[in-house]
């Protein structure tokens, strides 16, 4: 297959012997030109990285917490370093960012609660019902922001404030 400067080598020959005209090099330039520009498009997409809208990040963002299973700490830090980092590319983002991060403040709190709960006995289910929220949160973020939906969590604290929302 002959590269795009070999054809323009050939044309620019062929003008200069006399052989086609100078209307005649221009066209076919021009054709060169468009189908160089047309294989390129064809074949462009299949290059392009796989581009995450806000959704998708906010599904990573609540998902995300569930890495405390494996690795506990992990929980705390994924998140947030995912809405540190995708937090300027769209306001929801942010908005789930800081959901999340809502959430796990609350989390530490109640958990400091109900642990000291625990010595009079009824901490016991307080951190057995904050397990299981911990568990649920996550799940129900996810799905509503992968249908675009914000969702705050039930009792989380406010503690950082959410910008106002604009639609994407």
């Amino acid at each position: 297959m002959n590269s795009l400067a070999d054809e323009m080598e050939k044309l620019g020959r062929l003008r200069r012997e006399g052989l086609i005209t100078q209307s005649e090099y221009e066209q076919a330039k021009q054709s060169l030109f468009e189908g160089q520009n047309q294989a390129k498009a064809n074949y462009d997409h299949l290059l392009e990285p796989v581009k995450a809208d806000a959704n998708t990040w906010g599904m990573f963002i609540h998902l995300s917490q569930l890495c405390g299973y494996l690795i506990p700490v992990l929980g705390w830090i994924v998140p947030i370093a995912i809405w540190f980092l995708k937090k300027d590319l769209s306001p929801k983002i942010d908005a789930h960012g800081t959901i999340v991060l809502n959430w796990i403040l609350s989390e530490l709190i109640y958990g400091m609660i109900f642990f000291l709960l625990s010595f009079i006995l009824i901490g016991w289910p307080l951190l057995i019902l904050l397990a299981g929220l911990s568990f649920v949160y996550p799940l129900i973020g996810a799905a509503k922001a992968s249908q675009g939906d914000i969702w705050k969590y039930p009792g989380s604290l406010n503690i950082i404030k959410l910008q106002a929302q604009t639609a994407e």
